[in-house]
Parts: structure tokens; sequence; C-alpha cells
């Protein structure tokens, strides 16, 4: 079997505060797994991430990373038809910075989220 490696990844974030961030797809083949990580000033922002399929695997949990609250998730999915954008929409008008990457060769590749966890660790199993 080969090993899951990453195909492509996009990179940004917002200059300003904004209920909508359009984040630009990374090169992908259907069947890839896509993963998103975002992270917003915000102590209590909602992530809507758009279509289906979605799988929040650290569901916009607070965090307070160098004394600073902020709130972030961690999204996957497989590849679909997919566009050249995608729009998360925000519960707050806050900056925002995201990493989204596809993923190929992900046959047989798992994983169970980690329990809602307020603290400062929480565990994932792949």
């Amino acid at each position: 079997m080969t090993a899951p490696t990453i195909r492509a990844y996009t990179i940004n974030g917002s200059t300003g505060g904004e209920t909508t961030s359009v984040v630009t797809t990374p090169t992908v083949v259907d069947g890839d797994k896509l993963c998103l990580g975002m992270i917003s000033d915000s102590n209590a922002q909602t992530f809507t991430l758009p279509g289906t399929g979605w799988n929040k695997f650290f569901p916009d949990e607070f965090i307070i990373p160098s004394n600073h609250q902020a709130t972030g998730m961690i999204a996957e999915r497989t590849a679909a038809s997919e566009p050249g954008t995608i729009s998360v929409t925000l519960s707050v008008s806050e900056r925002q910075s995201w990493i989204y990457f596809s993923i190929q060769d992900t046959s047989g590749l798992d994983g169970t989220p980690p329990a809602s966890n307020n603290g400062n660790s929480a565990t994932a199993t792949f």
C-alpha cells in the first residue's frame, strides 16, 4: 500500500474582520482527503462549512494560544468535483487564518476525533 502524502496545500488569512472567509482549494483529485484547519480571533466563533460531507475532527473549540483567546476548527471530507474556492461562514466578524490541504492515497486511513475539551490537551486516535 502506498503511504498517504500531501498532494498540495494553500495557506492564507484575512486582513480584517469578516463573516465569510473565502478559501482557495488546493490542487486535488476526486477521492483525495481534504483537510481544513482554521483559527479565529474570536473566543466564541462558529465555523459553518459549505456543502456536505464535512467531519469536524476538532469542532469549534475555544483555545488560548500565547495568552490570546481564539477559536479553532479542523475538518475533513473526501474530494468530489471541488470548486476553486470555498466560503466558510462565521458567526462573529473577526480575522481568521487557515491551511487547506489535500492528501492522496488515503485508502485505509481513518481517525477518531477527540472528545470536546476546553483544557489544554486532547487525544485524537488515527
